[in-house]
Parts: structure tokens; C-alpha cells; sequence
């Protein structure tokens, strides 16, 4: 028996833009991902059975969630059979929170059945088929620091974060991207990041210039929610920066030091939402183990 376990990290925007919409309807956007330490697990074994798929959450359990649809795409591009492995998921990324958690799970899928049955396909190749997956998906596959244009799948691979501790709060309301982008539609955002700016000061390693320039043009669909009260408890915790992140609703800050972090999260109002300790993060899904016998 061969299995294969594996990281799958979550990610934040550290900006996002909304710079059109293409013909199709879909959004055009510019924004910086960065993936962090917060993630769920994944883990592959080889069999001679069809394929089954558990989830820690009973809901996304078959043929339906992201990772199944990943693992679809690769026997397809590599013409075989859709059996022979067992998935499990444990979730802790939570839902509905911009955080990128199915997507995720998708890149994890990819890597982890590209190392299970020994494929040796190269990372853009990975990235390729993830892109017929979901937007996030290629950029996931690479993880680290990058920039994002058109859907989201035109990547552009930035400096390296300086590491930095994040606190973030998940508030009980949820929102589904399509939704997201419909409520967008109908608003007038105010505010637009510089998105070159952060590209400058990630190069420079400049922490403060970092927090300062954080900005999602995406918050204003979810004014009316706690996410506005949560980035001021942030802010009162010692947050250097905080944003919403993706489409929401969870919301990021970020903290000079594991301790300043630590603080804040013992800090902040649990009733507003479920809190996360994390830090920067610079890879994509990590193998925690491998194991034959």
C-alpha cells in the first residue's frame, strides 16, 4: 500500500482590484496572493478499488468538491482511469471565507496524485490542468508570493514575504463568490489598492509599507456585516494592517512578532467569529509523509 500525505495552505489577498469583466461575464482582477500556514490535510492511498472520498466535513464528501474535480481533470489530461485511490480530507480552512480552502484542497489533489502514481508532471503542467478547475487553483498548486491578472490564473511570481504572523477571524456569515461579484456589480467602490505599490514594498521587505498598503475593493459588498468591527478590533490588538480577504468574509492582520500576535488573539471578541493563528507560508501543498509497505 502507497500512501501520500500532504499540506494544503490556505491563502490571503494582500490586494485585490476588480479591473473589468470579460465577455463571458466572468470578472478581470489584480491582485497579490500569498499563502499561509493555516491549511487542511490531505491524504492519498493506492488502490485497486474505485475511488472513495471522505471529508471531515460530511457536506463535501464525493464527487463534488474541488479536490474530486482536480483529480478528474488529471486522469483526463493523462488518459486514465478515474480509480485506484482513496482521498481524505481534514478540513480546517474554513468555508465561504476567501481563504481559498476548495481550491486548495483542488492544488493538494494535483501534487499529491502527480507523487502517488509517480506521473513526474512538471509544475506547470499542474498549473495548466488546475486552471480548468478554478481560478486560485494554479496559483495554489505554486504557493508563495505572487501576482494575479485576468481571472486570476495569470501568475507572475513576486519576492518573498518577509515572514509575518497572522491573526485571522472568520465571522459566522459566509459568501459565495458569485454572489460576491453580483453585489460588487451593483456598488460604487471607493477605494482601489496600489497594487505596484505592494509589489515594491514586498521587494523592499518593508513590513509597515506592506500593512499600509493592504486594501480589497471587495469589502464594500459586506459593509453592512462585522467585518468593518472586526478590522477595528484588529487595529486596537496592535494589527500593523488588516483586510478583508478574497471575497470574504474572513478578515487578516498582520503582527510584527509571534507574541504581538498571541496578544491580539486572546484579545479579540471570540463571539464576532472564529480565529486562526498563522504566518506566511512559501510554498504550495507540502508533503508531510510518504509512506510504502
Amino acid at each position: 500500500m502507497k500512501r501520500i500525505i500532504l499540506t494544503a495552505p490556505a491563502k490571503v489577498n494582500l490586494t485585490l482590484d476588480v479591473v473589468g469583466t470579460r465577455s463571458d461575464g466572468y470578472h478581470l482582477v489584480d491582485t497579490i496572493l500569498q499563502t499561509v500556514g493555516l491549511h487542511d490535510t490531505l491524504t492519498f492511498t493506492r488502490t485497486d478499488r474505485p475511488v472513495e472520498i471522505h471529508c471531515s466535513l460530511p457536506e463535501l464528501e464525493g464527487e463534488g468538491n474541488l479536490a474530486a474535480r482536480a483529480a478528474q481533470a488529471l486522469c483526463r489530461t493523462v488518459a486514465r482511469p478515474y480509480d485506484g485511490f482513496t482521498l481524505e480530507i481534514e478540513k480546517v480552512i474554513p468555508m465561504q471565507a476567501g481563504l481559498g480552502g476548495g481550491s486548495a484542497d483542488a492544488a493538494a489533489a494535483l501534487v499529491g496524485l502527480n507523487l502517488l502514481w509517480e506521473l513526474h508532471l512538471p509544475l506547470e503542467r499542474l498549473c495548466a490542468i488546475g486552471a480548468e478547475v478554478g481560478a486560485d487553483v494554479p496559483f495554489l498548486v505554486r504557493g508563495g508570493t505572487a501576482r494575479a491578472r485576468g481571472i486570476g490564473e495569470e501568475l507572475e511570481p513576486l519576492d518573498p514575504m518577509p515572514e509575518v504572523w497572522l491573526v485571522i477571524q472568520k465571522p459566522p456569515i459566509g459568501m459565495e463568490t458569485a454572489r460576491a461579484f453580483k453585489l460588487y456589480d451593483a456598488c460604487t467602490p471607493a477605494v482601489r489598492p496600489d497594487t505596484d505599490r505592494m509589489v515594491s514594498a514586498i521587494a523592499a521587505r518593508d513590513l509597515r509599507q506592506v500593512a499600509e498598503g493592504l486594501c480589497n475593493r471587495m469589502e464594500i459588498v459586506c459593509e453592512g456585516t462585522e467585518i468593518p468591527a472586526i478590522k477595528r478590533a484588529m487595529r486596537e490588538a496592535g494589527a500593523l494592517g488588516c483586510a478583508m480577504t478574497g471575497s470574504g468574509t474572513a478578515v487578516f492582520g498582520l503582527f510584527p512578532s509571534k507574541e504581538a500576535a498571541r496578544s491580539a488573539l486572546e484579545r479579540l471578541d471570540r463571539g464576532m467569529g472564529a480565529l486562526y493563528l498563522t504566518r506566511t507560508h512559501p510554498y504550495g501543498p507540502t508533503l508531510l509523509a510518504r509512506q510504502t509497505g
